[in-house]
């Protein structure tokens, strides 16, 4: 029986963190891209690492290093997750920051605001809007700053993945946040979003957000605060490939040993299309099939190959973000091997 399996480049994977180093003070990675990324990062950067959720924190061996995303919290659990060396959040809510501002934590904590942006034109649409009004966030971080044991505060920005707008950061923030705000706020988050390419996604935009970003950054020195991002997609994807073996070829239809539902769901989320290694420019066009029964199970359009033949190995680049699974037909999850 044929096995699909994924490969990941550790060097690689320091190489993008190095990149997105470039950008700001401070990297955060997006551990829900990939939680097979930590141990090589802990182990080989200077990373933070963005957790939500209680059952990946064992992931990170130096709990110090965590961001975490708080939703739905009690006392008790501040307690408990501080207990724990977790001293950095992020709220992203009135219920939860209610709640936070009368918790008294029991060491120094950093706690981050996540602000709504554009909250005058953003229609939620299919994405939902993180975040809240900046009028809750200008007021909340001047209380935050004088309350005890509260060593650090800042502010946190989300975008959606795959960006290649909504760059403007710094006219943003300086048009949002307050004189007072700024006085107080020792770090902001700009968050993730940086695009990477795929077969639809040609547009290379990072040379001109890196631009972006250097003015944000000089806006930030200005104002003696950290900046920190959240990258997850471009860090986790370019190292990675998803291997796979050709099972049959029959008109213009090539199927393959992997199914977009258990690596490559992404291709639904997010509408991105793996490039192939074997691709040529004079190809023939072939529709790549997930080995499942169901229609949608589709890989790639039109992928231009050279005589494909059944044994042959289809190799998907940028392949390892947001490559979870799913049991649709009790299909195995691929393995991911760390390489060098």
């Amino acid at each position: 029986m044929n096995t699909p399996y994924f490969t990941i480049s550790a060097s690689a994977v320091v190489e993008q963190y190095n990149e997105m180093a470039s950008f700001a003070d401070e990297v955060n990675y997006s551990a829900k891209t990939n939680y097979d990324l930590i141990p090589v990062l802990e182990d080989r950067t200077d990373a933070g690492f963005s957790i939500h959720f209680d059952h990946a924190v064992p992931r990170v061996n130096d709990p110090s290093r965590i961001t975490y995303f708080l939703q739905g919290i009690t006392p008790t659990r501040l307690n408990q997750l501080v207990d724990n060396g977790i001293t950095t959040f992020v709220i992203d809510n009135p219920a939860d920051l209610n709640i936070f501002m009368d918790w008294e934590p029991p060491r120094e904590i950093t706690v981050y605001l996540r602000l709504r942006r554009r909250e005058n034109t953003v229609k939620t649409g299919k994405h939902y809007v993180f975040g809240m009004q900046s009028t809750t966030v200008n007021d909340a971080v001047t209380q935050l700053a004088d309350k005890d044991n509260v060593a650090s505060v800042g502010v946190h920005v989300h975008r959606k993945t795959q960006n290649v707008a909504e760059w403007r950061l710094r006219d943003e923030l300086s048009d949002t946040l307050t004189d007072d705000a700024l006085e107080v706020i020792d770090a902001v988050n700009a968050g993730g979003g940086f695009p990477v390419q795929y077969h639809n996604y040609q547009r290379d935009t990072l040379s001109s957000i890196k631009q972006r970003f250097d003015d944000l950054h000089e806006w930030t020195n200005n104002h003696d605060v950290t900046l920190v991002i959240e990258p997850g997609r471009i860090i986790a994807a370019p190292p990675g490939e998803l291997h796979t073996t050709i099972i049959n070829v029959y008109n213009d239809t090539v199927v393959v040993d992997a199914s977009v539902y258990n690596a490559a769901m992404d291709t639904f989320v997010a509408n991105t299309r793996l490039q192939i290694s074997e691709e040529t420019d004079d190809g023939d066009p072939y529709t790549l099939k997930g080995r499942t029964p169901d229609s949608l199970d589709i890989l790639r359009y039109k992928a231009r190959l050279d005589n494909p033949e059944r044994g042959d190995t289809l190799t998907f680049e940028n392949a390892t973000a947001y490559n979870y699974s799913s049991d649709f037909c009790d299909l195995p999850r691929p393995t991911t091997e760390i390489t060098e």
